[in-house]
This record gives C-alpha cells, structure tokens and sequence, in this order.
C-alpha cells in the first residue's frame, strides 16, 4: 500500500470523529512538511520555511527524544494526556505500556499544522494510532477561534486527573500557541468538571433539597415581583473575599445609596464587621451552607434562594424568603412553576452566587452594578475577609473552605500585576461577569474589589471613587424592600395541598417511566443475546417494540420534568464510545458493534431507570414522613396582640412642613418647622400614590412611606437629616402589624418586634448604640421557638439554643465573650444526643464524640476521615516522636561513655549527635510539608492534586532516608556501647 492509498483509508477512518477537518486534509498538498531521514535512520519530519529547516522531531535520534519527554511526565498521576502537537506519533509509542495498564485512561493529540497531520496518515505509525481505542487525534486551526471545540473534547475526556504538554518541536516554536491551548483546555476542562460532578451523582443532593423546600413554598413570596422596581438605583454586590476589610467601614455609609446583597459566605463577612445587607441570596445545596447560616448574624434579612439551596439552610433563615422560580439545569423548577402558575423569567445562575447576585441585580433594574470583596483569588495568602469562622458545633473545620484537595491553585496576576494563586471555578466566574456585560449593554459593571483578578474588560475602581461618582441619590431602600415584599404574594393555588397533589402526580409518573425504562432495557439486552448465540445483527438498532415504547416514555410528564436532562447528559457522554465504534469498523464484526451499542442504551436506560426510583423514594419519604409535621407547624399558628407594643402617648406627623415626633420611648422631643422639605411620589398605574418621601438639603428628613395600591400603608419611618430617628412601623398586605422598630441617630436601639401575619411574635431582637445587646429570640410559626442566642455590645456572651418545629432541643452552646466553651451539644430529632464538641479553654477544640440515632457511641475516625495529607501528618508526627526518642537514648547514653577519659569515643558520640540533629531536622521539614507544624487557623489551601504528588515522593524519600539513617545510629550506637564496655572491662582488669 502506497501512501496516498494508506492517507485515504486512514481519513475515512478519521472522518467519524473529524469529519470537518478530512475535508480540509483529503486534497491538501504537502507545500513546507516533507519526510526525511534522521541521523540513526529514523524517519522524520523536516519544515521547510524561507529557505530554512526545522525538524519535527530529533535529527539525531527521535526515538531517544521521546523517551526523555516521556521520563518528565508523571504518568501514574494522570488518566488523561493531552499533548499539543503529533508529529510522526513517536511519543505516542512511550505511552503504549502506559495505556494498556489501564482501559480508562487515554492520550489526546491535538495538531493545528494540516500538513503534519497528513504525513503522519501517510504512515504505518498513524494507521496503528488511529486503530487504538486509548489514542484520539484532533485537528484545530485556530485555539482561540475555535474554543467551542474545547468543550467537545471536555465532554469526552472530563478526568479530573489529566496533564497538558507538547511535542519538544511546539514548546520552542510555538510557545504562544501552547499557552493558549493550554490555558483555553484547562479552564475548559476543569469547568466540565464541576458541571458534569452533580449529573454524574444523578441528582441526588439537589432532589433531596427541592422537594422539601417545596413545602415551604406557600410562605415564601415571588422574586419576579422585584424586577424592574429598583430602576436607576446603584446595586453593590459583596464577597467574602480578603479586600472586603478595606471597604467594609465605607459599605457601612452607603445603606441609603445601593441595595446591597450579599450572597453565601459574604454575609457571614459583613456580620462579623456589624454590617447587615438588603438581601441575602442563597442557592448552595451542600450541607456547608446549613453552617454559613447558622453562624452569620443576619437574623431578619430577606434571603432570595432558589429551591435547590440546602433545606435545613432555609429553615433557618428567619427573614422573608423570595423565590426565584425555575431551576437551573433541572426541568423539574418550571415544571412545578407551571403548574403552580409562577411564571417570570429564567436568570442565569453563573457559578455561583454572587453570580446569580448580579443576575437579580440587573434583573431589579439597578444600574450601575458595583462589586466589592469579589476577589477571586487569595489576596495575600488570605481565603476570606477576617471575622468568619465556622459554628462551633462544627468541630472539624473552624475555618470555612473555598476549596477541596482535590482542586489544583492557579497562578495569575491580580489587578495591579502582582501574581497571586486562584482557582480555575474563579477565573470561570470572572469570565462569565464579562460575558454578562456583553449579552446586557445595558447595564454598567463596575469592579470596586481592590485586589484580586478582576474580570476581563471590567473598569476597576475604587470604593470611595465610585461612592464620588455614582452613589450620589439618598433611598429609603428599606421601606422600598419590605413594601415590593408585600406585593409579591405567591399566586392563590400555591397552597400545601396543591404541592401534596402534584408531587403525588410525579411520583405516579415516575413509576411508569421506571416501568418503561425497564422495558427498554430488556428489549436492548434481548437484542445482544440474540446477536451473541448467532443471531444476524438487525439492520436498526431500534426495534419496533423500542421506538413504541421511546414514545411512550417521552408521553410521559416526569420524563421531560426530571428524567430528559440526564439522558441528554448520558448521550453526550456516549459520544467517545460511538465514534469509537464507528472508527473500528475495519476489524469489527457488525455484530459486535451493535451488541457494544446496545450495551450503551441499556446502561444509559438502567441509569434512568435508577434516577427515576431513586426520585420517587424521596418523594414518597418527604411526603409520608415530612409533609405531615409540615402541615401541624403550618395550622397551629400562634396569635398575639402585636398593637400593645406600640407607645400610645407617641407623636409622629408631618402637617404643611410642620413636623413633630415626640416619643418618650425613643427620647426624642423634636418640632420643627422645615419650609424647604421637598417631596417626590411614585405612583401606581391606577393614580394611587406607592412611594412618598421627603427631603431637606438632598437628604432623607421626615416620613418616608410605601403604600398598596389601594392607599394603605405598607411601611413608614422617619429621618431627620439623612438618619432614621424613632419608631419605623411596616405592614403586612392584610394591614397587620409587620414590625415594630426604633431607632437612634440612624442605627437601631432597644428592643425590635417583628410578627407573624396572624399576630404571634416571630423575632425579638435587643440591640444597643446599632450593635446586638441582650436577647435574640427567633419563634416558628406555630409560636415554637427556634433559636435563642444572648450578646453582649455585638459580641454572643451566654447560651445559644436551637429547636425544631416540635420543640426537640437540637443544638446547645455556651459561649464567653464569643468563644465557645464547655460542651457544645446535638441532638437527633427523636431527642438522641449525637454530637458533644468540648472547648477548653474557650475556642479550643479539647474533645469530640459522636453517637448515632439509636445512642449508640461512634469511634471519632469513622465520623471523621482524614485526607491524604491529615494521614500523613499523623504519620509524620509518630515518626518525629521516634527520632526525639532516639536522640534522647543517645544523649542519656553520652555522659556515661564520657566518665572514662581514657576511653576515646567522644567522636563517636558527637558524629551521632550530629546525624540524630539532621534527622530530627528531616522529620521536621517532613512535618512542615504535611503542614502539621501550622498552627494558624487558615484554611489549608496547599492541599492539591500537585502537592499530593510532591509530598508523596518527598515522604517516599525522607522516611527511606530516615529509617537507613536511625538503623544505621542504632547499629553504631550498639557498637560504641560493646567499645565502652570493652575498654571498661580492661580498665577494670589492670
């Protein structure tokens, strides 16, 4: 076979995955790549360009070459090798024994020269590439052009444990493109990752949160109501992230010039500085996120949450919950929306929630949109904004985590051209903001986080220089909140018997998906048997009886609301296989191709299938078990009187610019006469007026009210100069007393009231000069408290005390001065102790016990299981311990072997003193490594996939070393001591 007879039949071959480039590659003619010979007789490629010539590969020895490119690359690290650049494929035969060790792992050749790619198809060595199933070949003409390729490649090959490296020839001369296809590929790919990590788990952690938050719904209020309403009005959106400290006493002045949010972990930051946002934006399903909220301060803020966010986190958020309807990647959100009539929208989640955060603030209508603490990076080594620590019921982890081990650091450069680490989840959130900014020009992005990566083509500024420029308005945006709130009641069939009824619909619907499922699967392995016992394989590998019962399945309402998503992902996750399959046609029988296809479709239906069951347990669960306990909370709702709590001798009005508020409660005596107030009025479509404030002197002074549309009032304070004076009353839309609170020079004082619809109270909170001071009780519906924390001047002093619905206790501490102390408790819900964390002395971790429901006792290491690098610091520490012990044998020895004066080892002694030094030396940077010796409670951002690898060999090696060496000091010591014993026997004989 020549070689334009072998080119022609390796394309064909290659067309099933590259079908796009073959037509580019099956006319081309070789103008600058020529075949010639090396040195050793080896077969080489040589460029030819302006009268000069490069070879592809080593003149000298190609062969040689790639052993050496092969010894640099870890390869039992990895499952996957991309390499930029093929050649004549002889790296490829260093990875042979590589790749047969294991049938899951691959090499991925990405060319960008068509020229080099044909003279490889033109040899034998190209033919057996393309005929091993571990080795694919991808041709892209431009990185940047073509990233959507990337993405393709991502779907196919999404190992977490991969590598990217080059042809010895690229990484000289082609150093511009390798960073681009280097850079382009790992975001690509470590995105893929995190995206493909919940499918690949079939759902579970976002199901087993969605449908328990359902029935939370008929108290919640739409999200959708807020759109639009907040036009003009600056947003500033916060991270937790280091810079935040520079800001955070400015953010503190800006309440009345920007809704604020803050998302996740950034409450937590603006909390241990004093500070409360507008709103709280929630949507983390883990259970991490049950910790941010138990242990951040923000006990009345309204929270937008998707219903995917972690369900024992939302019962714990005490203040308005606003939904957001749909569900990001999960049909069931709209279906549900649907049927429930709660329509708006879809917004785009992002990454994260500090992404979705912009989302709801473009949506709001608010322009422009600031970000401060958004780092995205370690700014100085740092994870968060100081002030953030975990509950201390939480004993394994005081500091919150930004990321696993299993995340690799990325080095970058921040916004002022200092390199700094970050991750790749980070720099994908810093790209979307950009792309959002090009889909929407008409919102205005500005960057006012004064660290970090920033986002591509973002403004950077700083907090003070935006404040000067765009946070020039004064807005009652409280009394804005809590007013829009009001109007934004869920539609009137969002009831918990709707929800009951619906969910009982998709559980039925599911069993019949199941049923069909397993249907199909049947047909598909009954097709393979009859291939395997000799039967011909049929022309379609659909049969009759599976296309009937496809369109059944695809009848059903459940496939398309839970089960579709994951078949799209299965499908594209089958790619490989499929164009594998038609890739090998020349030495498969047809029958077993189809019999490997039919394997697919079974294994993808049986995970459909598993999806399905697995879905329908959990509803029949929540359904059985939680929805009655739901429903009891829900009717024995607690009535009060919330009207005895308002002073009846108080004095607040506002007649033709004569103004009064007289309140001896608040001490404040204050009559006035203001002839320059101004007043501005929203109003209503049908004339009504909405919004209604005052100013003097371009600031806020006198009332400030939110009306309904029918002219009653939702929400009114009063400021005097800019700042809230007095009492603030606001509403619900039945025209019961929402909350009672006061306040003093702009911050609040004394105790604040807020109420259920139905009158009972719903939280109590004492505060003293803005600060928290005194009680803080917050109370169920069913007028069951819910938690009970005590402060002193903004700092929890005294017991805390969490219950649930039903009154079990569920989580005790004591604190002193904000450190926990003395025996931190939980209890199970059947009233089972199953967690006692001891601190002694306050804020140190002295002990930890588990047990489970039944109260049965649970050894600590099968709660808590160490990672790699927790085992080898215990390790390390032991073997620290053993060498301390061998030095101090030694030096208990030496003073003895040193009576004798005439017996000469003293030499001895200091050599093996000096060798037990350099040991002990060895096991401490031993100890330093596994990071043992920190005793700072950062979080442990060292932990990687890349140190894992260093730390496994440098460990590999020292305690190699180390085991020779105290072998070898023991036998020398052994030795020293017969001499000793030897030359005290002569002493003793003369």
């Amino acid at each position: 076979m020549n070689n334009q007879e072998r080119l022609k039949q390796n394309l064909e071959k290659w067309a099933h995955a590259n079908p796009a480039a073959v037509k580019e590659l099956k006319d081309l003619e070789c103008k600058t790549v020529h075949f010639c010979d090396a040195e050793n007789g080896d077969l080489n490629l040589v460029k030819e360009h302006n009268g000069s010539k490069n070879y592809l590969h080593s003149q000298a020895n190609p062969h040689q070459e790639a052993e050496q490119w092969a010894k640099t690359i870890e390869l039992n690290s990895i499952d996957t090798l991309f390499v930029f650049g093929v050649g004549l494929g002889y790296y490829y035969n260093e990875l042979r024994g590589w790749l047969k060790e294991n049938a899951n792992r691959a090499v991925v050749f990405v060319e960008n020269d068509p020229e080099v790619l044909v003279r490889l198809f033109e040899t034998v060595q190209g033919e057996q590439m393309l005929k091993d199933p571990q080795v694919w070949i991808y041709y892209f003409t431009d990185f940047k052009k073509e990233a959507h390729h990337f993405d393709e490649i991502a779907k196919m090959f999404n190992s977490h444990r991969f590598k990217i490296t080059s042809l010895g020839y690229y990484l000289r001369t082609k150093a511009r493109e390798l960073m681009h296809f280097n850079t382009i590929l790992s975001f690509t790919l470590n995105i893929r990752h995190m995206s493909d990590r919940e499918y690949l788990s079939l759902g579970d952690v976002f199901y087993s949160n969605y449908y328990v938050n359902m029935f939370r719904l008929p108290d919640a209020y739409q999200a959708k109501q807020f759109y639009g309403k907040f036009s003009g009005v600056p947003a500033i959106i916060c991270g937790a992230g280091p810079s935040l400290e520079k800001n955070i006493g400015l953010l503190k002045t800006l309440k009345d010039r920007a809704v604020i949010f803050a998302g996740g972990t950034a409450m937590n930051a603006l909390n241990a500085q004093g500070m409360q946002p507008h709103f709280g934006v929630g949507v983390d399903p883990n259970a991490d996120q049950v910790m941010r909220i138990s242990s951040n301060e923000a006990y009345q803020v309204p929270y937008f949450y998707r219903n995917r966010l972690n369900a024992n986190a939302l019962t714990l958020i005490q203040g308005d919950h606003l939904y957001i309807n749909g569900s990001v990647g999960y049909p069931i959100g709209t279906w549900f929306d649907e049927k429930l009539h709660i329509d708006g929208p879809e917004l785009p989640d992002g990454y994260n929630v500090i992404n979705l955060s912009f989302s709801l603030a473009r949506q709001l209508g608010c322009n422009p949109i600031i970000c401060v603490g958004v780092d995205l990076a370690y700014t100085d080594g740092q994870s968060y904004a100081p002030g953030i620590s975990n509950h201390p019921i939480n004993e394994r982890r005081r500091q919150m985590r930004t990321k696993t081990s299993k995340e690799e650091l990325v080095g970058k450069e921040d916004i002022h051209g200092n390199p700094v680490l970050t991750l790749w989840k980070w720099i994908a959130e810093a790209v979307w903001y950009s792309k959002m900014v090009v889909e929407h020009q008409d919102v205005q992005l500005i960057n006012a986080t004064e660290g970090g990566i920033g986002f591509p083509g973002i403004p950077n500024m700083t907090l003070e220089e935006v404040k000067e420029e765009y946070l020039t308005g004064a807005y009652d945006l409280e009394t804005m909140i809590h007013g829009e709130t009001q109007l934004s009641h869920m539609p009137a069939g969002v009831t918990l018997e709707e929800i009951e009824r619906l969910m009982w619909e998709v559980y039925e619907d599911l069993g019949r998906c199941e049923d069909l499922c397993g249907s199909i699967i049947k047909e598909f392995e009954k097709t393979a048997h009859e291939i395997m016992a000799g039967k011909e394989a049929p022309p379609a590998l659909l049969s009759d009886a599976v296309k009937q019962l496809i369109v059944q399945l695809d009848d059903c309402e459940a496939y398309h609301a839970v089960l579709s998503t994951f078949n799209d992902f299965f499908l594209s996750k089958s790619v490989k296989e499929l164009q594998r399959l038609e890739m090998d046609r020349d030495f498969l029988e047809e029958s077993e191709i189809q019999i490997r296809k039919s394997k697919l479709n079974s294994s993808r239906y049986e995970s459909l299938r598993r999806i399905a069951y697995r879905n329908r347990g959990l509803i029949k669960y929540f359904l059985e078990e939680m929805l009655p306990r739901r429903k009891v909370a829900m009717t024995a709702r607690s009535h009060g009187e919330p009207q005895k709590y308002l002073q009846q001798d108080a004095v607040y009005s506002l007649e033709n610019n004569h103004l009064i508020i007289r309140d001896p409660h608040c001490g404040i005596q204050i009559e006035e006469n203001v002839p320059d107030l101004c007043k501005s009025t929203i109003c209503y479509e049908n004339g009504k007026v909405k919004c209604e404030n005052h100013f003097l002197n371009e600031k806020l002074h006198g009332p400030q009210t939110f009306f309904d549309d029918e002219g009653n009032v939702l929400s009114r304070c009063w400021y005097l100069q800019g700042e809230k004076q007095g009492r603030a009353l606001r509403y619900y839309r039945s025209g019961a007393l929402y909350s009672i609170e006061t306040y003093c020079d702009g911050v609040l004082e004394g105790t604040q009231r807020y109420f259920f619809g139905e009158g009972g109270l719903r939280t109590l909170i004492t505060y003293k000069k803005g600060r928290y001071d005194g009680e803080v009780i917050l109370y169920y519906r069913n007028g069951q408290k819910k938690r009970e924390l005590h402060y002193t001047n903004g700092v929890k002093h005294g017991f805390e005390r969490m219950w649930n619905e039903e009154g079990q206790l569920k989580i005790e501490v004591e604190y002193d001065n904000g450190q926990a102390k003395g025996a931190c408790r939980l209890w199970f819900d059947n009233g089972t102790l199953g967690k006692e964390v001891i601190y002694d002395p306050p804020g140190h971790v002295a002990g930890a016990f588990f047990w489970d429901k039944e109260g049965k006792e649970i050894p600590i290491h099968e709660v808590i299981k160490d990672d790699f690098f927790d085992s080898v610091t215990k390790e390390t520490a032991n073997l620290t311990a053993i060498i301390k012990n061998v030095i101090d044998q030694v030096n208990n020895v030496a003073p003895m072997l040193n009576e004798n004066k005439k017996v000469e080892i003293s030499k001895e002694i200091n050599l093996l003193l000096e060798d037990l030094e350099a040991l002990r030396k060895v096991g401490d940077e031993l100890l330093y490594e596994s990071g043992v010796t920190e005793e700072n409670p950062q979080e442990a951002i060292w932990k990687t996939p890349q140190m894992r690898m260093r730390l496994e060999q440098k460990v590999k090696t020292m305690t190699t070393q180390i085991a020779s060496s105290i072998n070898n000091i023991r036998d020398a010591l052994q030795e020293t001591v017969e001499r000793y014993i030897e030359a005290t026997d002569k002493k003793s004989s003369h």
